[in-house]
């Protein structure tokens, strides 16, 4: 009974750690991957306690082994657009100007009436009430309302630079040569590597710099 008390303990602690240190997206919005990591540490976890026949350190090594590869995972996406969008995918629009776009609606599997669920939860009657509805990667909706008391605007604000690299994807979507690109960053006497984030809308670029460490 002891034996079990004390390996339960040490299991709780190091999943508390555990969790710490993957962050707190664990605790909310689950990636897929994030998911699976999270499914498979929980039935891992429960080998030890629950089987005192086997050495406690057999039961800990892979734990410790799916929170280092999660770091690694996570380590990696930060530092390469190319990886992130393959293991994670990509925001998917759904509504565009308040017309569903069908073959997103039909690549994702929804229905017409889980789209206007989402939709109604989010305070829209219909799709006409969306300027747009976009599919993120976690799953989740984000619904931008139309406001009646202006003009929708024409197009989604494009994430054409992220962590000082160029977002070849978003740069097409957005219509935006990359010469445009560096012509606007060399008005701003900002260097691509410097850029944290750049937004391209109708109105120009946003270029937000890297806070200086």
């Amino acid at each position: 009974m002891l034996v079990s008390l004390i390996r339960t303990v040490i299991v709780y602690i190091l999943l508390m750690l555990a969790m710490r240190l993957m962050g707190k997206r664990q605790l909310g919005d689950l990636q897929p991957a994030e998911l699976i990591i999270t499914i498979i540490i929980s039935d891992l976890a429960a080998i030890p306690v629950t089987d005192t026949g086997i050495p406690l350190i057999n039961g800990l090594v892979p734990l410790l082994t799916l929170v280092i590869c999660e770091l690694l995972f996570s380590a990696i996406s930060m530092r390469s657009i190319g990886f992130r969008k393959r293991m994670l995918g990509s925001p998917v629009v759904v509504i565009d100007g308040g017309k569903v776009v069908q073959k997103n609606l039909f690549r994702l599997r929804f229905t017409l009436d889980d789209l206007l669920g989402e939709v109604r939860n989010c305070g829209c009657a219909s799709f006409s009430d969306v300027a747009f509805a976009i599919v993120e990667t976690d799953g989740k909706f984000s619904v931008i309302p139309a406001d009646p008391a202006a003009p929708p605007p024409e197009e989604l604000p494009r994430m054409v630079v992220s962590d000082g690299k160029p977002v070849k994807d978003e740069l097409n979507a957005a219509g935006v040569a990359p010469e445009a690109l560096d012509a606007a960053l060399k008005s701003e006497g900002v260097r691509m590597k410097d850029v944290f984030y750049c937004f391209f809308t109708q109105g120009g670029f946003e270029i937000v710099k890297r806070d200086s460490k």
